[in-house]
């Protein structure tokens, strides 16, 4: 998939909180929910902009967590556009 060449995503990912052993993204908690804490590279300042309220999250819970860059690698599964 052409559009998709070249795909890179940046994340906040960590240990779980609550001990499962299993690295995740982290999440925030907004108006709306808990949202991934993911950007587009485009949107990167916005992810980099939360580094305070990660270093606080990962002081209370002791773990470290890491903004990670994201390259795709492969395509799983696509669902084709209606016609």
């Amino acid at each position: 998939m052409n559009e998709l060449d070249g795909l890179t995503i940046y994340a906040w990912v960590g240990l779980d909180e609550w001990g499962s052993g299993k690295i995740g993204i982290k999440q925030a908690l907004t108006r709306a929910g808990y949202v991934p804490l993911v950007a587009m590279d485009y949107d990167l300042p916005k992810l980099q902009a939360l580094r305070n309220q990660v270093e606080e999250q990962a002081r209370f819970f002791g773990v470290t967590i890491a903004l990670v860059k994201l390259t795709l690698s492969a395509v799983m599964e696509t669902v084709p556009h209606a016609e």
